[in-house]
C-alpha cells in the first residue's frame, strides 16, 4: 500500500495517506480482535464514510472530481489490501486467539470441576474413615454381645435337666432343642418328687435373650410350684398367679409376657398319667384305646390329643381354671410334645409346615421308636426349612413308656 501511494501521490500528500493507512490498520487489527468479530466489514464502512467526509470538507474535492476519484481509487486499493490481510489475520491470529480463550475457559472449568471432585473425594474419604471406625466399633460391640450371649447359653443349658434322667424311667427318648438365636425361650423340664415324675415342655414369650430371661423365671417358679402342689392343673395355676405378680400384670397394664406349656405327672408304679396344658396340646401315640380324641390313625397305631386350655400362663381377659386330664399308660405307648416353632417353620416358598402336615409325618412314622423317629424328624425338618431362616425356637420331645 505504501508503494502504491508513492506512485500516485506527491510528497505533500504522503503524510496524509500514511495517517489514513494507520487508521485502517488499527481498525482492522484492534477492533475486530477485541470485539471477536469474524468480519470487519462494518468497521471498514465506518472508516470509509469518515474518509469520504474528510476528503470532501477538508481538501475541498467537490470542485475537483478527478482528484476525488483518484483518492477514492486509492482508498479501495488500501481497503482491498487490508481485507486480504484481514482474512489471514482472522484465519490465524484471531482464530488462534479465540481458541486460546476457549481453551483457557475450558481449563478453568476443568480446574473448578477438579476442585469440586477433590473436595468430594476428600469428603468421601472422611466418610469412609468414619464408616470404617463405626464398623469396627459395631464389630467389637457385636463380638462382645455374642460372647455374652454364648456364655448365657452355657448357663441356660446347665439349668436344663440332664437327658440321662429319662433313661431311668422310659424305654427310649428323643429330645430336639433348637434355639433361634443362641439362647432360647423354649425349655424342657423333668423332676421326680415322691413317687411321681413331672415333665414339661414350655414356650416362653419371645426368643433370644428376652425369651431366655422369661424361661429362667418360669423354671424357678415351676420348682416352687412343685413343692406346694401335686396336680398339674394346680401347678399351672400357681405359675399363672406368680407370673402375673412378678411381671406386675393387671387390667390397666396388660403384658403378653408369659408362656405356653404342656405339663405331665406320671406315676411309674400305677401307670397313671395326668396332663394339664396352657395353649400347648400334646399327643399320645398308642395301639390301645384311650378316652381322648383321635386325630390320626395308621395300621392300628392311633394318635390321641391331650387338649390344652386356650389361655396362657399370664394375665388373660377370660381366665378360667386349668383342667386336669387323666389316663393310664400301656407299655410301648409314646408321648409327643412340641412347640409351635416346629409347625410354624417356613420353607423356601414361604409356606408354613402347619400342624396338619406335621401330624401326617408323625402318622407315617408312628410305629418307630423315639431314636429312629428322631432321625426321620431331623431329616424331614431340615429339608423343609432348607436354606430359610429358622422362624422361632423349635423343640420336640418323644418319650416311650
Amino acid at each position: 500500500s505504501i508503494e502504491t501511494m508513492l506512485f500516485v501521490s506527491n510528497k505533500n500528500e504522503l503524510c496524509y495517506h500514511t495517517y489514513f493507512l494507520g487508521i485502517l490498520v488499527y481498525a482492522s487489527l484492534s477492533l475486530p480482535t477485541r470485539l471477536r468479530l469474524k468480519s470487519a466489514v462494518l468497521v471498514y464502512l465506518i472508516t470509509l464514510s469518515i474518509f469520504i467526509i474528510v476528503l470532501i470538507f477538508k481538501q475541498n474535492l467537490i470542485n475537483n472530481p478527478a482528484l476525488f476519484f483518484n483518492r477514492i481509487l486509492l482508498f479501495f486499493s488500501l481497503l482491498t489490501s487490508l481485507a486480504i490481510g484481514h482474512l489471514f489475520i482472522e484465519n490465524s491470529y484471531i482464530h488462534n486467539f479465540l481458541n486460546q480463550i476457549k481453551v483457557k475457559e475450558t481449563n478453568d472449568e476443568l480446574y473448578q470441576q477438579n476442585l469440586i471432585i477433590e473436595k468430594q473425594k476428600a469428603d468421601l474419604t472422611r466418610k469412609n474413615q468414619l464408616l470404617n471406625e463405626q464398623k469396627k466399633t459395631a464389630e467389637t460391640l457385636f463380638k462382645k454381645i455374642k460372647q455374652s450371649i454364648t456364655y448365657a447359653q452355657k448357663i441356660q443349658l446347665a439349668l436344663l435337666p440332664k437327658k440321662s434322667f429319662l433313661m431311668e424311667y422310659f424305654q427310649d427318648s428323643f429330645v430336639y432343642f433348637s434355639p433361634k438365636e443362641i439362647v432360647s425361650g423354649d425349655f424342657y423340664f423333668w423332676k421326680k418328687i415322691n413317687n411321681k415324675i413331672y415333665f414339661a415342655l414350655a414356650d416362653s414369650t419371645g426368643h433370644g435373650v428376652p425369651g431366655a430371661f422369661m424361661s429362667v423365671l418360669i423354671t424357678e417358679l415351676l420348682h416352687e410350684a412343685l413343692n406346694k402342689n401335686t396336680e398339674p392343673s394346680q401347678i399351672l395355676e400357681y405359675l399363672r398367679q406368680n407370673v402375673i405378680f412378678s411381671l406386675k400384670q393387671n387390667k390397666q397394664q396388660v403384658l403378653s409376657d408369659g408362656c405356653d406349656i404342656s405339663l405331665f405327672a406320671y406315676d411309674p408304679y400305677t401307670k397313671k398319667l395326668e396332663f394339664s396344658g396352657a395353649n400347648m396340646s400334646a399327643y399320645l401315640i398308642s395301639q390301645y384305646d384311650h378316652v381322648f380324641p383321635v386325630v390320626s390313625e395308621k395300621n392300628g397305631c392311633k394318635i390321641y390329643k391331650f387338649t390344652a386350655s386356650r389361655q396362657p400362663i399370664s394375665y388373660y381377659h377370660n381366665m378360667k381354671d386349668f383342667k386336669n386330664s387323666i389316663t393310664h399308660i400301656h407299655k410301648s405307648d409314646k408321648l409327643l410334645l412340641f412347640t409351635d416353632g416346629v409347625t410354624d417353620q417356613f420353607d423356601e416358598k414361604f409356606q408354613k409346615l402347619t400342624l396338619g402336615r406335621f401330624i401326617n409325618f408323625v402318622t407315617k412314622y408312628c410305629e418307630l421308636n423315639p431314636s429312629e423317629f428322631g432321625k426321620k424328624f431331623l431329616k424331614f425338618f431340615n429339608e423343609w426349612k432348607y436354606n430359610t431362616t429358622q422362624t422361632d425356637d423349635a423343640s420336640l420331645i418323644l418319650l416311650e413308656f
